[in-house]
């Protein structure tokens, strides 16, 4: 009995710490609102010191292959004061198509400038919120991939994944996920190679 009892509280105090580990680590917890504000807007006027990155240099780091999808498409952003891309990504169905299969899209925006500062200020907030709702047809919460602070929302009418998030102090990313299941989103965040965009 007594060493049941030390089993199962010692599971049970492992879980503990590996929620711990998953759950954000975000400013937002136990930070007044004052203090939110003045974190944004420091990053905000950090962001604006910076030079910008060329399009080509955001569309030759995006890779042509993720998890076996292939990409189909990359937009260059290139609005007045802001530059970012978007590309989109597919692995047909063999037997039903491309309606049945996986896709994702990437948003990246490079928060440079006054522009590009103020484009990636709902990215900036993720860092520091701190949140967990759900609904009947999915959830949206804050989360942390390795030492980034990632809001995810699923929507299970269309099963699909979001991730947005602000990435090395400049860059908002945004990733959209159909036909994958949860634990599949980390690989993905990974394997797109983050940290190699340059500053």
């Amino acid at each position: 009995m007594v060493s049941m009892s030390l089993m199962a509280y010692s599971q049970e105090t492992k879980q503990n710490d590996d929620n711990a580990k998953k759950s954000s680590k975000s400013f937002g917890k136990g930070a007044s609102v004052v203090e939110k504000i003045r974190a944004l807007n420091k990053e905000k006027n950090a962001l604006k010191t910076l030079n910008p990155l060329t399009i080509k240099e955001l569309q030759d780091w995006l890779p042509d292959n993720i998890k076996g999808m292939h990409k189909t498409e990359s937009t260059a952003l290139t609005q007045s004061g802001i530059t970012g891309v978007n590309a989109k990504y597919l692995e047909e169905h063999p037997e039903y198509g491309k309606d049945y299969g996986k896709n994702l899209s990437i948003l990246i925006i490079d928060g440079h400038g006054e522009r590009g500062a103020a484009a990636v200020g709902p990215y900036v907030s993720v860092t520091y919120d701190n949140i967990n709702t759900e609904k009947s047809n999915g959830y949206t919460k804050t989360v942390m991939y390795e030492d980034t602070a990632v809001k995810e929302e699923f929507n299970s009418n269309n099963n699909t994944y979001t991730l947005s998030f602000f990435y090395n102090n400049r860059f908002g990313v945004e990733i959209k996920l159909k036909g994958f299941k949860q634990n599949e989103l980390w690989e993905v965040f990974k394997e797109f190679n983050l940290q190699s965009l340059t500053n």
